[in-house]
């Protein structure tokens, strides 16, 4: 890159000063509650495992126990039935789904027994977080390039089998990545109720589990060029999906509340509370996190909303800086808008352009991606050459996966992207930046309305700007969506030992947070 913007830094100091105001409000709600999700993962954690009548044993146990006595916590009723029964997790377990909570006021249940044995049983699985993240260093930051590029395809059938044949096949082929996108539902056994017309039955946990073991056994032979495998956010059954998938080779899971709420139906305030719980698990595994920004674009414009799209990956930095998450842990995936016939000096494309270098600029330690179709011609390489202008790291591939993928087609997916970061160096100098040019101040402008944005969520209340709002752009934040039902209100006694164990373990103070985003 020749031409560096010479942003105002003293714009860019309170545009992230900004973002962190409101990440902190967002964590007082957060903190004060609690979802289904967040229970059934702690059960997890727990060592709950198993099925019982069609679902997971965990999901079955919060279900049980219904939803005015989780607000204590599920990880506090499985602990009581431990502490008074002198029974292992399993057993405890079991006997919560066949028999429901204890009665603790017959019981006199002894809280410090409840959290002894509980704790005991958390040891495990923070052993293995630890193994996880020390054999995951290095493997989150994919910025590595040379001569070759880096190629994340993603794989969407709906079957289980076939994604998982598809991802084996990817990690022993040439390709650098993949995203596995299972169909999106509010619970683990909602997959099976056909959402969104998959046709399947969709044993997510078990697909995850077997994507995770193909792409371990082509790991020697990829030693110098690992294969990053992440999980697509596939609503509130993620969280159960990465706790039980810790220990495995999953590098990413992909998951932001504003893309969730977005685009795939789920209310604002349920993705607050699972998205926060979420990132303080990879924060402590070492996962990474795969921010998709081109799932914001389907619904708002890029070239009209440009200001908005980085305003959204500052505040999901802070957010993510918040739970324990390193700046290059968090990869973004852009993609631009570009129509056929919009020539290399057009407006559109300067404006693009100006967008993504502000982004480079902006999150220099971030690996940051073009998401590109793969059936998709690109003759003028117009998309290419924004990529290589700006600096960015690789391509996601969209491979319009079927039940059965060809290894042609695989291939034939690979040579294309190659070839447009070959030779999309035609147009790229006619979009040399020039000082005080139209790109130049374009990037200035999409500073001065980031700051202003930002000065209006300040005055208003970020979790009620759902319903009316006149601008379809990113933070006109719908009122609905599925899920809220299971958002719960913490009882004074509520209790968690995985939380507590990850916020003493994420622990950092605002102060510090704060420094760490603006050496950013």
């Amino acid at each position: 890159m020749q031409f560096r913007l010479m942003l105002d830094r003293d714009q860019v100091d309170q545009c992230r000063k900004g973002a962190r105001e409101l990440a902190k409000h967002i964590h007082r709600y957060v903190d004060r509650h609690t979802s289904e999700s967040v229970e059934v993962a702690t059960l997890r954690s727990l060592g709950v495992t198993g099925d019982h009548q069609g679902q997971t044993l965990a999901a079955a146990v919060v279900e049980k126990i219904g939803k005015e006595r989780l607000r204590e916590g599920a990880a506090y009723w499985l602990g009581a039935v431990m502490a008074t029964k002198q029974c292992d997790v399993a057993k405890a377990a079991h006997q919560l789904v066949r028999d429901g909570c204890p009665d603790s006021r017959q019981t006199r249940l002894p809280h410090a027994e409840i959290r002894q044995v509980t704790k005991a049983a958390l040891q495990p699985f923070q052993h293995t977080c630890e193994q996880a993240a020390r054999r995951r260093v290095g493997t989150t930051n994919p910025r590595r390039r040379t001569t070759a590029v880096e190629s994340w395809l993603t794989v969407a059938s709906g079957d289980g089998a076939a994604d998982v044949r598809l991802v084996a096949e990817l990690a022993s082929g040439q390709a650098t990545g993949a995203v596995l996108h299972p169909p999106f539902a509010t619970k683990i056994a909602g997959l099976t109720a056909k959402p969104r017309g998959w046709r399947n039955h969709y044993a997510v946990l078990d697909v995850v589990k077997k994507c995770a073991h193909a792409v371990e056994m082509h790991a020697e032979r990829r030693q110098k060029a690992p294969f990053a495998f992440v999980l697509g956010g596939c609503g509130a059954a993620t969280l159960e999906a990465v706790t039980a998938s810790v220990a495995t080779e999953l590098t990413g899971v992909e998951f932001d509340l504003l893309t969730a709420a977005r685009c795939h139906g789920l209310h604002f305030k349920r993705a607050l509370v699972d998205q926060q719980f979420l990132y303080r698990i990879c924060g402590k595994s070492g996962i990474g996190l795969l921010v998709a920004g081109d799932g914001w674009r389907a619904v708002a414009d890029g070239y009209a909303y440009g200001h908005e799209l980085v305003l959204g990956h500052m505040l999901i930095e802070a957010l993510a800086t918040m739970a324990g998450v390193p700046f290059e842990g968090i990869v973004a995936r852009l993609a631009p808008v570009l129509k056929e016939g919009e020539g290399a000096r057009s407006d559109r494309v300067a404006h693009e352009l100006a967008h993504l270098q502000v982004e480079r600029e902006l999150f220099p330690q971030a690996p940051l991606f073009m998401a590109c179709a793969a059936t998709t011609p690109d003759p003028c390489g117009l998309h290419a050459t924004l990529a290589v202008l700006c600096g960015l790291d690789g391509a996601i591939v969209d491979t319009l996966t079927a039940k059965k993928v060809e290894q042609q087609r695989l291939h034939a997916a690979r040579e294309h992207i190659d070839a447009i970061w070959r030779h999309g160096g035609d147009v790229a100098e006619e979009l040399t930046y020039i000082p005080n040019g139209k790109i130049h101040r374009r990037a200035h402008t999409i500073l001065e309305k980031m700051q202003k944005t930002l000065q209006q969520l300040q005055r208003r209340d970020l979790l009620k700007l759902g319903g009316d709002e006149p601008a379809p752009g990113l933070f006109a934040i719908p009122d609905s969506g599925v899920g809220l039902d299971g958002v719960l209100q913490k009882h004074k006694y509520y209790w968690n030992p995985l939380e507590e164990w990850l916020l003493k373990a994420n622990a950092r103070s605002h102060d510090e947070a704060d420094l760490e985003s603006g050496a950013a």
